[in-house]
């Protein structure tokens, strides 16, 4: 019997307190999962389930074994074949056949053949195969047969390698090699029929290819001959480089053209709109200026008057008449002087913008002369150059059809050669399918030595279901694992050891220093921690079920109190049961039922007891209706006056 903290509160009781256990262990209750500890104890406490378990789970996996063994062994028998990528494979790419992945799927594709629903059909179909007692099984339909064949055989690539595997067991060895090699025989055949109707295909296609390839090659030819009778060609290619070569003058000349014109239009640009006079003048324009008739007359009438003035200023003086006069004529001809010098430079300048316009309108004309010469020779030269192109073009295609022809002709001649040869052939039978000796299933070391490792996995495995859906509450640490609830303690089970305590309600009594005793004085121990002192002087004692310990934990529970010094009052609230009045030989002269119906005050009827300390209410009589009597205001003022006298 467990005292519990948290246990239902009666009216006039102090609502419970949290209560921390002092010297239990409930660390269950308080971890979340299942703890390496919990394992442990799980296999110790269940070690038989898992021993039991284990046997009966061996002695399955034995059993099981031979009788696979027996009635339903499987022989196994396998071919392996060898692939070569394709004889004739020029027309791959090198890049493509250098690719592991090509031969990866070659074998691929040849494992998918070997396992096709036709192949399995025909090979059911053959009479050996009608003979086995695989084909038996399925009741001898061949299509059932061969889907079955679909389910067991086992066709795949062997990695790293050109190989492929074809495996099947069945439960008669004969049966397997019977099978695999019919299997083998008839792929083999259809194999070999169609690389000869392949074989023939592409002779037939390269043949066509070559015939093309040749009148293709004649048209070009001929259209060949027909260019170089209506045309030169060795003339024709002189005739271009002349013309390149002219062109490349004429590009030179256009261009030393193009400057000049630039330089003139420049020069032009600057002398327009100047005044003429303030243009410079060359040493050569300047020659001719002075080289001038007129302009030299007057420049000696000048001259001729300046010695004249000289002279006469001498003999006359300065301001004599004849003097001034002499001035005045050399003045006159010294204007018509710079008058026609002035005349001669602006006709100077005047005939230089002319010819300057004039240079420049007949490079323009040239220029454009040239442009149109220039692009005639473009013109021919293109023309020229289409005819060329046109004949080096059919040249090349011409050259590149005899290449194409050397190539399929040394296609055409290997395909025939691989056509003659059969001492090679492309898919060969490396391992030919044997009788096995003995069955690939069972494998009895295999078996049963796995099958002693998961049947104690399985009896582990059972246990721990056993214990997670095992609800029942036998230990402290079930209550604190499925309850949730802290343990105040725990009572042993009277031993022999125990010989002075005839009835466990008298243990505390009866024997003070029994285990017993000592441990409801541990649960008292606890209850005195749990909280402060005026939180528990009301303390209910129940239980889900009859038998469990009610009024044994609550006499010896008293009797501890009582025995270290508090008052206590120990009421009997179990009408049905009650066994207050005889542990403590009290009279039938009332009880808890006539305090809460108020036919008598409950100190009338508080008896004491042979303990120090310790009062006892008995129940008295059966009520009809006890659920109502303790919910009752009666029993909530009771449970307060006796709170108020007792501790």
């Amino acid at each position: 019997m467990n005292t519990m903290s948290d246990a239902p509160k009666l009216p006039g009781a102090q609502p419970p307190v949290p209560i921390t256990p002092i010297g239990f262990g409930t660390a269950a209750a308080d971890a979340e999962g299942l703890t390496f500890g919990d394992a442990i104890r799980i296999l110790k406490a269940r070690k038989l389930t898992v021993v039991v378990t284990t046997l009966v789970l061996y002695a399955l996996v034995i059993a099981t074994t031979f009788l696979v063994y027996k009635y339903a062994p499987a022989y196994p028998s396998e071919a392996i074949f060898e692939l070569d990528p394709p004889k004739t494979s020029d027309l791959i790419p090198e890049e493509v056949r250098a690719d592991t992945r090509y031969m990866d799927q070659l074998l691929e594709t040849e494992a998918r053949k070997l396992k096709s629903y036709t192949l399995l059909l025909d090979v059911a179909k053959q009479p050996e195969v009608k003979q086995t007692r695989y084909f038996q099984w399925y009741d001898a339909d061949v299509t059932q047969c061969a889907d079955g064949l679909q389910d067991d055989l086992v066709v795949a690539p062997i990695p790293g390698s050109r190989l492929i595997r074809v495996a099947l067991a069945t439960r008669d060895p004969e049966d397997s090699r019977i099978i695999v090699q019919t299997i083998t025989n008839r792929y083999m055949a259809t194999f070999q029929s169609t690389e000869r109707e392949e074989a023939t295909t592409q002779i037939e296609s390269l043949r066509d290819t070559l015939a093309q390839l040749n009148a293709d090659l004649e048209a070009r030819r001929a259209e060949l001959a027909r260019i170089r009778e209506n045309s030169d060609i060795p003339a024709m290619e002189m005739q271009r480089a002349a013309s390149e070569q002219y062109m490349n003058e004429l590009r030179t000349n256009l261009s030393n053209l193009e400057a000049q014109i630039a330089a003139m239009q420049s020069k032009l640009n600057q002398i327009q709109g100047v005044d003429p006079s303030q243009l410079a003048l060359t040493a050569e324009q300047m020659l001719l200026i002075e080289s001038d008739p007129i302009l030299r007359l007057w420049q000696s009438r000048v001259d001729d008057l300046d010695v004249e003035i000289r002279a006469m200023t001498r003999r006359l003086g300065p301001n004599h008449r004849d003097v001034e006069q002499l001035k005045l004529r050399r003045n006159a001809y010294y204007e018509k002087e710079v008058a026609r010098r002035e005349e001669l430079i602006s006709r100077i300048r005047r005939r230089e913008v002319e010819t300057l316009r004039q240079d420049l309108a007949q490079a323009r004309a040239m220029q454009t002369q040239l442009s149109d010469e220039l692009a005639d020779a473009e013109a021919q030269a293109r023309d020229l150059d289409r005819n060329l192109q046109q004949y080096m073009e059919l040249d090349e295609e011409r050259k590149r059809i005899e290449k194409q022809i050397e190539m399929v002709e040394t296609q055409l001649t290997a395909a025939q050669h691989a056509a003659r040869d059969r001492s090679r052939q492309r898919l060969r039978v490396v391992q030919a399918p044997q009788k096995a000796v003995r069955p690939s299933r069972p494998d009895p070391p295999i078996w049963l030595a796995a099958g002693a490792v998961l049947s104690i996995i399985g009896g582990i495995g059972f246990a721990f279901l056993r214990e997670m859906t095992d609800k029942a509450v036998r230990t402290p640490i079930d209550v604190a694992r499925y309850g949730h609830l802290p343990v105040l303690g725990s009572v042993p089970l009277l031993d022999d050891e125990e010989a002075d305590i005839d009835t466990i309600e008298d243990a505390v009594r009866r024997a003070p220093q029994s285990l017993v005793a000592e441990a409801f004085r541990k649960i008292r121990t606890n209850l005195e921690f749990s909280g402060p002192a005026e939180s528990l002087k009301s303390i209910l004692i129940t239980s889900p079920s009859p038998e469990d310990g009610k009024t044994t934990v609550a006499v010896n529970l008293g009797c501890t109190f009582a025995f270290g010094g508090r008052r206590v009052l120990l009421i009997d609230c179990n009408f049905r049961r009650p066994a207050l009045r005889s542990l403590f030989g009290i009279e039938p002269d009332g009880g808890l039922t006539h305090v809460l119906t108020r036919q008598m005050s409950w100190r009338d009827v508080v008896r004491a007891t042979d303990i120090p300390n310790l009062s006892v209410m008995p129940s008295g009589p059966l009520p009809p209706t006890p659920a109502e009597l303790l919910a009752s205001a009666e029993m909530d003022q009771l449970l307060r006056e006796a709170a108020g006298e007792y501790d």
